[in-house]
């Protein structure tokens, strides 16, 4: 192997590690609402969001509190979203729809919270 091979290679070996730390950041931000949908799906669309536009709206869903990946599928099921969709890949629609189902199970789960204390 060349010397020029192994730079490319380790170039390669470090965008990769670069994206994955990216999308880990996103996943350890969203939270349980709308609004975390939403800020993902535009920041993909700037002009170094290339890394967070190519994870899977599923493992966006899935990293949410109380959503495990059976109901992200369910959840990007209900808003007609393809389970291999990736985020960069939802039209304007397509994200309103799961920011509304987002939020409406959302407001569900505070409202039992709430009924539960009392």
């Amino acid at each position: 192997m060349t010397a020029a091979g192994d730079g490319a290679r380790l170039a390669g070996t470090t965008a990769a590690a670069s994206a994955r730390r990216v999308r880990a950041e996103v996943k350890r931000q969203a939270t349980f609402s709308g609004e975390s949908l939403r800020r993902a799906v535009a920041s993909c669309r700037d002009a170094d969001g290339g890394h967070i536009g190519r994870m899977p709206v599923v493992e966006l869903l899935a990293a949410m509190p109380g959503v495990g990946p059976r109901r992200a599928e369910e959840l990007a099921a209900e808003a007609g979203v393809a389970p291999g969709r990736r985020l960069a890949g939802l039209g304007h629609r397509q994200v309103e729809r799961l920011a509304e189902i987002i939020d409406l199970r959302a407001a569900r789960r505070l409202g039992r919270r709430a009924t539960e204390r009392a």
